[in-house]
């Protein structure tokens, strides 16, 4: 696939009619007020036209199957040729929904087909957990695989993505549109297939990665008029996996484009002059022999380490020995590295060791990264600290962030649980409205339960307490955790109250399958990380429906309130009974930037008991405000970060280069 099919082309020039970058300063606040004044697709207008969708059903759902056919292959070809006005989409999803009741015996309802409708038009659906999205998408991405360039629906994982090309290939084979999926084990000849497909699933990580690796394979040859004279001269145009970035529908948006915007993917290669694994064994060795507070330390609210006079003189000390460093920098740097590894990196929080090797673990997702590494020799330096294969670090070849890979697309839109806190930074930096859907049925999930304690201990006996009451009652109950070791102790303190129970974590992720099918049976318990926060549909039988419904326990609020409305949301999907407990401490890690002050006050209050009902609740709103305040930070670190790079573009194009 190069020249004449037209991949090429839409490689080099994919994106050109979108901004690279969205301006700041003066011009930032004009985008802000944009997000109160701007004209945008609302609620209201993506409602009617959903109601003049289903006003069609009568006469869809009398077509034959021959007419029904014909009717897609109408559609298709008016989409293929770009002609298609307000008329023809509310048609072509008339004729889409009528397709999924046939093929799947699901018809979809109003706010389904409002969402698809406003992925369509560059929206940001908010849909609130178990309203659908997953149909919702196949929806949209039926339509937009009609126009013959390719959509990407993005998912959060591997097993997602082969999950719901599986499911939906019927019902997209039945829309005359092929689906396909790529994972992380695909071969490059079967991700050229798959993107050849019209929709085609997979997570953000492949398709930048993909996208990386055809810009180094593409090389010098990205102007038009060396594409022309390479392929007039009849030399060899490149073979690329991707034929273009046409359109891409994201799921969990604020997941994807918001909190992992700004991560980098990085294609690296072996890297001259490195350390070598001997120093970082070395160098681990002797941060075993130094202490906290004599010869380093932590500020653990900035998770920062520094030597102490002491501590230089016993690094000065150690380049009198047998050590495999010649330079002070050099014994000092990776002296550092070491201690850092040691207080800021725990086995089973930010990572797991497998088959011998140390494996990131998001904590956002609760999901193993195998293909990550941290940087500048922080990999390294956690190897030598387990004793597993010290790597050598390797230099970056390519790269480039979520936020400026998915800009490149010439049409985006994406749906998620919870994206109007972060709508701000939606319109932005990708100039995308948030629209809110409102659901199906009421919601009736209620917070039954609300704990704060001082202590790790007293929490863990009110969890298990809280669990052993609603178990009782034949409910199943999901306890949410934020890390392996958090979801292990919880466990362990199941087992020695006699309740059977599953654990889904990073370690056990080969059952995810297996353990989600059964979370919504009676009396079932699951303790899980937050792989179950999100695109996890926990599917309730009757006994449980009324006995109440699944019962959520969240055991620690996350940086980011929208974590935790994901985590809620698995209880009273589609209008089921659902209740959520929050059950927290003062050793959870939120409370961890507080100063000590603050700690000690908080403490005194709520073990004064007095006003209890007072002292819980000044301290849960401590506790929303800290929340607040982690995603401010995190989302002014994001505005620097693009702030920046559009910076280094300008210098870039006023020195002559590039942009």
């Amino acid at each position: 696939m190069g020249f004449a099919d037209g991949y090429l082309f839409d490689q080099v020039f994919a994106g050109r009619d979108r901004p690279r970058f969205i301006p700041l300063g003066w011009d930032w606040l004009v985008a802000r007020t944009e997000l109160f004044f701007a004209p945008r697709p609302e609620t209201a207008r993506l409602l009617e036209q959903a109601g003049a969708v289903l006003a069609l059903e009568a006469e869809t759902a009398a077509l034959s199957g021959r007419e029904l056919t014909a009717g897609l292959e109408e559609m298709r070809a008016v989409f293929r040729l770009g002609r298609e006005g307000e008329d023809d989409l509310l048609r072509a999803m008339a004729l889409v929904r009528e397709t999924a009741w046939r093929t799947r015996r699901e018809l979809p309802y109003l706010p389904q087909v409002a969402g698809a409708l406003g992925i369509l038009q560059h929206c940001i659906v908010e849909m609130a957990t178990g309203e659908g999205k997953t149909l919702t998408a196949a929806l949209a991405a039926a339509v937009a695989g009609w126009r013959g360039k390719g959509c990407h629906v993005v998912t959060s994982n591997d097993y997602l993505a082969a999950r719901d090309a599986e499911t939906m290939t019927g019902f997209y084979a039945a829309c005359l549109v092929s689906c396909g999926s790529v994972s992380q084990d695909s071969t490059p000849d079967e991700r050229r297939a798959a993107y050849a497909k019209d929709v085609t699933y997979l997570t953000s990580k492949e398709a930048t990665a993909d996208f990386l690796r055809d810009q180094m394979a593409l090389g010098t040859v990205r102007t038009h008029a060396r594409v022309l004279a390479r392929a007039l001269a009849g030399g060899e145009v490149p073979v690329l996996v991707q034929r273009g970035l046409s359109c891409a529908i994201v799921d969990e948006a604020d997941s994807v484009l918001c909190d992992g915007g700004s991560t980098p993917l990085i294609i690296s290669v072996p890297k001259d002059n490195a350390p070598s694994a001997e120093q970082y064994l070395a160098a681990s060795a002797l941060a075993e022999t130094l202490r906290i507070g004599v010869h380093y330390r932590v500020n653990r609210r900035f998770r920062e380490a520094s030597l102490t006079d002491a501590g230089r003189r016993k690094v000065a000390e150690s380049l009198k020995g047998p050590r495999p460093w010649a330079r002070r920098n050099r014994a000092v740097e990776l002296a550092l590295q070491a201690v850092e590894a040691r207080e800021f990196f725990q086995a089973s929080v930010q990572y797991v060791v497998r088959d011998g090797k140390v494996v990131i673990v998001d904590e956002a997702t609760g999901r193993t990264m195998p293909d990550h590494e941290w940087r500048d020799g922080l990999h390294q330096a956690v190897s030598a600290k387990e004793g597993v294969e010290v790597v050598p670090p390797r230099a970056t070849s390519a790269q480039t962030t979520f936020q400026d890979f998915f800009l490149r697309y010439r049409s985006l839109g994406g749906m998620t649980g919870t994206a109007w806190e972060a709508r701000g930074e939606f319109l932005q930096f990708f100039r995308l409205a948030v629209v809110r859907i409102p659901t199906h049925r009421p919601c009736i999930r209620r917070v039954c339960y609300r704990a704060f304690h001082v202590t790790n201990d007293e929490k863990i006996r009110d969890i298990v307490a809280n669990v052993a009451q609603e178990h009782e009652k034949g409910r199943a109950v999901l306890v949410g955790t934020k890390s392996i070791s958090a979801s292990e102790q919880v466990s362990k303190a199941l087992r020695q109250a006699g309740i059977f129970h599953e654990v889904l974590n990073a370690v056990q992720h080969g059952r995810e399958a297996e353990i989600v099918a059964l979370a919504g049976r009676e009396g079932a318990v699951t303790v899980a990380t937050n792989m179950a926060g999100r695109g996890t549909d926990i599917k309730l039988d009757d006994r449980v429906r009324e006995s109440g419904g699944l019962h959520v326990i969240l055991t620690e609020l996350h940086g980011s309130v929208r974590v935790d409305r994901q985590l809620h949301g698995r209880a009273g999907r589609q209008g089921d009974p659902g209740s959520v407990a929050e059950i927290i401490g003062l050793e959870d890690d939120l409370f961890a930037t507080l100063p000590r002050w603050a700690r000690r006050a908080l403490t005194a209050l709520l073990r004064t008991g007095r006003a209890e009902r007072q002292a819980r609740r000044a301290a849960w709103i401590v506790a929303r405000l800290l929340q607040r305040l982690g995603d401010y930070k995190a989302f002014r670190m994001r505005r620097r970060m693009v702030r920046s790079k559009r910076q280094f573009a300008d210098m870039i194009s006023y020195s002559g280069g590039e942009r």
